[in-house]
C-alpha cells in the first residue's frame, strides 16, 4: 500500500510533463526487491551483494534524466562515493572474517557474548560502520 502511495504521485508528475520513463517503475521495483533482500540476510556477504543492488538501482535513478548534464554529474559522484563506502564495508567484513573467521550474524553475535570484544574486533566493526 505504501509503494502505491509514493509510486502514485510520480507517475502523475511523467503523465503531466510527457516523460515516458518505462525504466523508472522497473528499478524502483528492483531496489524494493534489493531491500527485502538486504532485510531477509543473515550473513554481511549478502548484506553486501544487497547494498550493491541497491546502489546500482539508486546510481541508475539519479542519472535517468539523459539529456541534463546535472544527472550525470549526480550519478557519477553519487558512484565515486559509493565507491568508497563499499571499499570501507569490504575491508571491515575482511577484517571481521579474518578475527572470528565468519560472516554470519549469528556467530558474530555469541562471539560477542561469550568473548569479551578485544580492540582489533571493535576496529574491525568501526570499519563497517564507516562502510554503511
Amino acid at each position: 500500500m505504501a509503494y502505491f502511495l509514493v509510486i502514485f504521485p510520480i507517475y502523475r508528475a511523467f503523465i503531466t510533463e510527457k516523460i515516458n520513463f518505462y525504466e523508472f517503475f522497473i528499478i524502483t521495483n528492483l531496489y524494493i526487491l534489493a531491500t527485502f533482500f538486504l532485510f531477509s540476510s543473515y550473513d554481511l556477504l549478502l548484506v553486501f551483494i544487497a547494498f550493491e543492488l541497491q546502489s546500482f538501482c539508486l546510481y541508475t535513478l539519479s542519472g535517468i534524466s539523459r539529456t541534463s548534464a546535472f544527472s550525470a554529474e549526480a550519478a557519477l559522484k553519487y558512484f565515486l562515493i559509493g565507491a568508497a563506502g563499499t571499499l570501507f564495508f569490504l575491508i571491515g567484513c575482511c577484517c571481521i572474517l579474518i578475527s572470528i573467521g565468519s560472516l554470519n550474524f549469528f556467530v558474530i553475535d555469541s562471539f560477542n557474548i561469550v568473548t569479551h570484544v578485544s580492540d582489533q574486533f571493535s576496529s574491525d566493526l568501526k570499519l563497517l560502520k564507516i562502510g554503511i
